[in-house]
């Protein structure tokens, strides 16, 4: 007897032993790395050099990510480095979630702001006008919320600044990856939401509003004036074709824009003009061909348009229409993109004004060609 007995506390000791083992091995935090590194190839229509030497081949981007999670705790950080001309280095995003369930889940620190079509909409490397002027793929910091579910998607968030303030008052820094308001005003304690439905019946579907209010504070006045967007989205998915539209209304109107009419927007080091109300209507569509060999895994071609009207008399419209496909093999990623676009910054000779006035108000074409690593 005394010696079953003593086998039992054998057994029972070796059992809550391992069991304590399992426990610490599985409290252990995960954690994972990846990145990317991309080049471009570019062409410009407008710009005499680039016609003379047939275009460039220049370095794009690294990009390191961060992947994390502790218990309930989860963590994601995305850190870029472009060239100085672009503005070297910047965090993209950062921040400190608790996950309560499946369902739902609590964030903290620079985290994407809930507007429009998410992640983004664009399907090409080139994006689209909203992204110009602050409306997607656009990271603010505060806390955020999101409950998910089967169809439903319900998100929150309060930002109290925009990412990257060049220290208390003073106006934000231009080595950022988001569009924001710059200049002698700033973006503070914004409330953004947005809901979104996800349904199946010949198509999948989904259907969703958002919006944010906020202050636009005047630095040198101390003054705060009000700023706001709304946007209404549909995307729809049948067999390999996707199509992602949306309706969006801004008013970025402010003090330092009542006597011109616009405001000054900062990313990548390069302030411009931003005209201060206006409706962006945007349409992408692609087809996916997947493919089962060794070399490629899938092709997408893709069509993304989007037109910019200006609510200020005497403003030119922009328009910006974006034609190519994307590759994927393994690591490797391939964007080629012709881009055509009037007064749009990024494709235009008038980079400071051609969201605001579009004083140049010509069509012009760019020839873009992305390789990427990812890892």
């Amino acid at each position: 007897m005394k010696y079953n007995f003593k086998r039992f506390i054998i057994i029972l000791l070796g059992g809550l032993l391992i069991n304590s083992v399992y426990a610490q091995e599985r409290e252990k935090p995960t954690l994972k790395l990846g990145g990317c590194l991309r080049f471009n190839y570019r062409y410009n229509d407008w710009n005499p050099d680039s016609r003379n030497q047939g275009g460039s081949f220049l370095y794009d981007v690294l990009r390191l990510n961060a992947d994390g999670a502790y218990r309930k705790l989860v963590f994601h950080a995305e850190y870029r480095f472009y060239s100085e001309s672009n503005g070297g280095g910047m965090l993209k995003s950062g921040w400190i979630g608790y996950k309560f369930n499946d369902k739902n889940q609590l964030r903290f620190g620079q985290t994407i702001v809930p507007f429009g079509i998410q992640p983004y909409q664009s399907n090409s490397y080139f994006f689209n006008i909203n992204y110009y002027i602050g409306l997607e793929d656009d990271d603010d910091f505060g806390i955020s919320y999101q409950y998910v579910t089967k169809h439903w998607q319900f998100n929150m968030a309060f930002f109290k600044n925009s990412d990257l303030l060049n220290g208390e008052g003073s106006v934000v820094s231009g080595r950022r990856y988001s569009y924001d308001l710059a200049g002698r005003s700033k973006e503070t304690n914004t409330i953004s939401g947005r809901v979104a439905y996800k349904g199946e019946a010949d198509v999948k579907y989904e259907a969703g509003i958002s919006g944010f209010i906020g202050n636009a504070y005047n630095i040198d006045s101390r003054h705060n004036d009000k700023r706001f967007a709304y946007a209404m989205h549909l995307v729809l998915d049948w067999k390999n074709w996707n199509l992602k539209t949306q309706v969006t209304y801004f008013d970025y109107g402010c003090e330092e824009s009542k006597e011109d009419g616009y405001v000054s927007m900062v990313a990548f080091d390069a302030p411009y003009q931003v005209v201060d109300k206006g409706q962006t209507y945007s349409a992408c569509l692609s087809y996916t061909i997947p493919f089962v060999n060794k070399l490629i895994d899938h092709i997408k071609f893709y069509n993304d348009y989007s037109y910019m009207y200006k609510a200020r008399k005497g403003f030119n419209d922009s328009y910006m229409n974006v034609v190519g496909c994307s590759v994927s093999t393994g690591p490797v990623y391939i964007y080629a993109d012709v881009v055509a676009a009037k007064n749009q910054p990024w494709i235009s000779p008038d980079w400071e004004n051609s969201f605001a006035t579009g004083a140049d108000n010509k069509w012009h074409t760019r020839l873009n060609l992305n390789i990427g690593y990812y890892f």
